[in-house]
């Protein structure tokens, strides 16, 4: 188990804790998941043939 499931779980608990619905908890999953996708989509691999940015210099 990773810092990210023990933090998480914890978290989730705590969040039912405090306003009584895992509502907020669902939220910031679902925030850090559109991050994540973001992030990936932003860092991914040029296309085949493509020489990279600095291409034209």
């Amino acid at each position: 188990m990773g810092p990210g499931e023990a933090l998480g779980v914890w978290l989730g608990g705590r969040s039912f804790d405090v306003r009584g619905s895992y509502l907020p908890a669902f939220g910031f999953v679902w925030l850090a998941l559109a991050a994540g996708v973001v992030s990936m989509w932003r860092v991914r691999a040029a296309p085949a043939g493509s020489a990279g940015p600095r291409a034209g210099e």
